[in-house]
């Protein structure tokens, strides 16, 4: 019941008229490997989607980092020009 309601969603099985009642074996064998194909597909394509996202999050944390390190290191430089600046002040 449960697969049946399953494979009714599945773009294949519009076009098929399910009878539990009357299917042979090799009718639900044939049923049973497209839902499982439809299956292993939609996974297949979920996987990749997630793919994709990690490969693009892990792309933007490279450039958040790489943004902190200028960030930082611009900060630092800006320190060693205060401090000769204000040496060569009080001098």
């Amino acid at each position: 019941s449960c697969i049946l309601r399953r494979l009714k969603k599945t773009p294949q099985a519009r076009h098929m008229t399910i009878n539990p009642i009357f299917m042979s074996d090799e009718q639900v064998n044939n049923v049973l490997v497209k839902v499982s194909a439809e299956v292993a597909r939609r996974n297949m394509d979920t996987n990749s989607m997630i793919r994709e996202l990690y490969e693009d999050l892990k792309t933007k944390d490279e450039e958040i980092v790489h943004i902190t390190q200028e960030r930082d290191f611009t900060q630092k430089k800006n320190k060693v020009f205060i401090r000769i600046a204000e040496e060569i002040r009080d001098n």
